[in-house]
């Protein structure tokens, strides 16, 4: 399946990376005008946490994750956006 790439928010940042304690901020770089969920996963794929944001800039508390390596999606229902953690 071919990934379109072009519409990418590269405006997006995810800090501190790596995370210090149990909070990662996430700015999406362009105005939220409705809620985007967002899906913290392990390396192995599986759904850690899940969550809205609603506004541009937020924080994330991150629930009893053990150190590891995650990616952060977000869906806005037409696109997805994958960072690592």
């Amino acid at each position: 399946r071919r990934v379109d790439m072009s519409n990418a928010k590269a405006n997006l940042k995810l800090y501190p990376n790596p995370t210090v304690g149990n909070i990662i901020t996430v700015d999406y770089g362009t105005r939220i005008t409705k809620p985007l969920t967002y899906k913290i996963i392990d390396a192995a794929g599986k759904i850690m946490q899940t969550g809205n944001l609603n506004n541009q800039q937020e924080t994330i508390i991150l629930n009893n994750l053990q150190k590891g390596n995650y990616s952060l999606v977000i869906s806005d229902g037409k696109a997805t956006n994958f960072m690592k953690m």
